[in-house]
């Protein structure tokens, strides 16, 4: 780390050649101010390795923090003797951070810690690989994190060899992407390393689904959703298409035509502020997390009201995609997965199928004895 700190120190003076400081102060912002370009980028990667660096030794520090504050140790535990019920809430109170990086830091930490058997026996890292690359610093702490648990979610039903490959693959990617092109492509590497295919955990995933009511003391009422890949598929197109609508063209709402006070009398400040005599656009006040919440109760309220709520209405003017793509093969042998746009989990091939005839693009899936394999829901 004190390598990585004098290159910071160096990459900071060289940006400093062209540096211009303003009011004769010498802080980092008016260095910042005054570098060039190509100096600020440079300082920026040294300060990056610095972190990468810092974060590497806190993931070390936060797995011994897990081990000496394992459940079996009780009161006796290094949390439960400093006031804090687990170790991620220790590090939080420590580092002032949000319990949630501090959680990341003990995933990672005891993910990549050495094992030890009772006797004292060393044993080997779960993923050597990556423990490698973030102890030197080759890697962020959220890229290792998505590796590594994708990857052990694969473990069971993946060959051993396929799995220390991909590992070192997505290492190598991790040290030149940043971490959310990381996960993606662990997604992915997931799926083709599981021998039994991505239909049991989509299984899971489903079963997980669920909507929870909690009455804040405020008034408000807040609705949390659990969403399967597909069913998140379905929320995201309705949502997205009416947030694009309101973009486009329902942000900014006309005012209505200006009546004729002669014979009405009506008052037109209200339509004509200036008294221009043209019709004018009023903003929409509108965020986008309220206008996503009224698209939700939009659907909800025609929902409701519909008389025929075998299929929902869609709104003026407003169409609904949902973007599923597959390969021939995989639609044709309903084996393999499918993706939807935008949603990182992919779906199966058998319900991409489905989704094909619930959308009428298929009629059904018949086997070779006219057997029905997948039927959809749309009426014919």
């Amino acid at each position: 780390m004190v390598a990585l700190v004098g290159a910071l120190a160096d990459a900071w003076a060289g940006a400093l050649n062209f540096a211009q400081p303003v009011g004769g102060a010498s802080d980092a912002e008016n260095d910042a101010i005054g570098m060039s370009d190509a100096g600020l980028l440079e300082a920026l990667r040294a300060g990056f390795a610095v972190k990468r660096e810092n974060d590497a030794l806190l993931t070390r520090l936060a797995g011994q923090v897990v081990e000496r504050s394992r459940p079996s140790l009780g009161q006796e535990g290094l949390a439960k003797r400093t006031g804090n019920a687990t170790a991620a809430m220790l590090l939080a109170d420590i580092g002032r951070i949000t319990v949630a990086e501090a959680s990341r830091l003990c995933r990672v930490g005891s993910a990549t810690a050495t094992p030890v058997t009772l006797l004292g026996e060393r044993l080997p890292v779960a993923f050597p690989a990556v423990a490698e690359a973030l102890s030197a610093g080759r890697i962020p702490v959220d890229a290792a994190e998505a590796i590594m648990s994708n990857l052990e979610q694969a473990r069971a039903n993946a060959n051993p060899e396929d799995l220390a490959f991909a590992e070192e693959a997505l290492v190598e990617f991790a040290t030149e992407n940043p971490a959310d092109l990381v996960r993606k492509l662990a997604i992915r590497t997931r799926d083709r390393l599981d021998t039994d295919g991505i239909e049991p955990r989509e299984e899971q995933l489903v079963a997980k689904r669920g909507w929870h009511r909690i009455n804040r003391r405020d008034g408000m009422v807040r609705y949390v959703f659990d969403a399967d890949p597909l069913s998140a598929g379905f929320v995201d197109a309705w949502v997205d298409a009416h947030v694009g609508n309101a973009i486009r063209g329902v942000r900014m709402r006309e005012a209505e035509a200006v009546p004729d006070t002669t014979d009405t009398g009506h008052d037109t400040a209200a339509h004509d502020p200036d008294q221009c005599g043209e019709n004018h656009e009023l903003p929409d006040p509108r965020t986008f997390p309220q206008l996503r919440a009224d698209a939700i109760v939009d659907l909800v309220r025609h929902g409701l009201s519909c008389t025929d709520r075998t299929v929902p209405g869609l709104g003026p003017g407003v169409t609904t995609t949902m973007i599923v793509r597959i390969g021939l093969d995989e639609l044709m042998t309903g084996l393999g997965e499918a993706q939807i746009d935008g949603i990182e989990q992919p779906i199966s091939a058998g319900t991409a199928r489905r989704l094909a005839v619930e959308a009428e693009i298929i009629p059904m899936v018949l086997g070779g004895d006219s057997e029905v394999l997948d039927l959809g829901k749309a009426r014919r």
